[in-house]
């Protein structure tokens, strides 16, 4: 296909995805890795058999960009399709590695239908979502247990434990399994503590998605009680803060209350 530098993101990324795939690298002249991988990456966009566009993010030119996809360090590559980030690569890999990379990543019928639910869970929209998880998860697309886990989470929490049971340990996984676990648990059936009933006030609210609520219960229940439960609320604030994401108003409203609450 080709390969440039970004113009405007919304055109050159957003909608030419909704036609082919397009895969953003994320780089700064002066990082060391940027410039190993963007010989190779520019390389295989160049190729007559490459299905895809290469565009490239100068992370100082466009810190905006950065921010807006949490970009945390560089290089860093995310495939774009039907509008959506499908596929994310923090750092450098040799070619051949990229390439399965690639191989792995790039459209099938079945990652259609993750990309599809993808979409349809940043809008909110996990219950039609469902079933186009469920498919991408029996064709084993990689990827595909962690969200289906992750839409089951607050309605099948024991469902969604084994769908992770066999997964790795990044923070998404992480939170996932503490949010079940808790979603699983009896809160009142812990030791007396002031910490007790805030604690299960939180719990209820979170099994009804009132990530609010579920919060300013929880952050109290650390303030009475730092270690009730072994610190199972602050753990659970955590969860809830990685699960929505370090930009989600409730994160942004409640992070200094909670951390005002550990000292």
């Amino acid at each position: 296909m080709r390969s440039f530098e970004v113009n405007d993101f919304e055109q050159d990324v957003v909608l030419a995805s909704e036609l082919a795939p397009v895969l953003v690298d994320f780089w700064a002249p002066w990082c060391g890795p940027c410039r190993v991988l963007g010989p190779i990456v520019e390389k295989l966009a160049q190729e007559p058999e490459a299905t895809w566009t290469l565009v490239k993010v100068d992370t100082d030119k466009h810190p905006e960009l950065s921010q807006r996809f949490g970009i945390r360090g560089i290089p860093n590559l995310k495939l774009f399709y039907r509008g959506a980030v499908v596929a994310e690569l923090p750092g450098a890999l040799p070619e051949l590695e990229l390439r399965e990379w690639l191989r792995e990543q790039l459209p099938s019928p079945a990652k259609e239908a993750l990309w599809q639910a993808l979409s349809l869970m940043e809008q909110g929209k996990d219950t039609e979502a469902l079933p186009l998880l469920e498919e991408a998860h029996a064709a084993g697309v990689p990827e595909a247990s962690l969200w289906l886990a992750q839409a089951l989470v607050f309605d099948q929490p024991q469902q969604a434990l084994d769908l992770l049971e066999h997964g790795g340990l990044s923070e998404r996984e992480n939170a996932l399994r503490a949010l079940a676990q808790t979603l699983l648990d009896e809160p009142l059936q812990g030791p007396e503590s002031p910490a007790r009933e805030p604690y299960a006030a939180g719990v209820e609210a979170l099994r009804h998605r009132d990530f609010n609520a579920a919060l300013d219960r929880l952050i109290q229940s650390v303030v009475l009680d730092k270690k009730y439960r072994d610190e199972k609320a602050r753990k659970v604030v955590v969860a809830i803060f990685q699960f929505l994401g370090p930009t989600h108003p409730q994160t942004a409203e409640h992070r200094r209350a909670f951390s005002m609450a550990l000292y």
